[in-house]
């Protein structure tokens, strides 16, 4: 969970792939510029400020904290994993882990086809 290069990779294979995407990021971390909460009026990159924070933190009070997080990213990660297998969640049947009924290599070419053009959100 600290490991930045890991953390600001895991998308790269979308970024690669989707050009709005890729364009909303840089526009996020090299371009976007606001004001900083409470600080002066100077506007700077607050997500690459964020960025640089969370991963080399100046801040004594963020300092504090990396053991912490440390333990927590472990105890997370296990719950998550542990939430994702049940085996009771749809999640379980697309994860490679349990070579899920649903992935896409454990389905056919016409169960493929037929979802083509489909709306692939819940969220009207």
């Amino acid at each position: 969970i600290l490991d930045e290069k890991f953390m600001m990779n895991l998308f790269s294979v979308f970024r690669l792939e989707m050009v709005e995407f890729d364009e909303f990021l840089t526009f996020k971390f090299e371009k976007q510029k606001r004001k900083d909460a409470g600080k002066s009026s100077e506007k700077m990159l607050l997500f690459a400020k964020l960025q640089d924070e969370l991963f080399h933190p100046k801040l004594d009070t963020n300092k504090e904290t990396d053991k912490y997080a440390r333990q927590f990213g472990v105890v997370f990660m296990k719950a998550m994993l542990q939430e994702l297998q049940d085996p009771l969640k749809v999640t379980s049947k697309y994860l490679s882990s349990l070579d899920g009924k649903l992935l896409h290599e454990n389905t056919s070419l016409a169960e493929h086809e037929a979802l083509f053009g489909k709306k692939a959100v819940n969220d009207d």
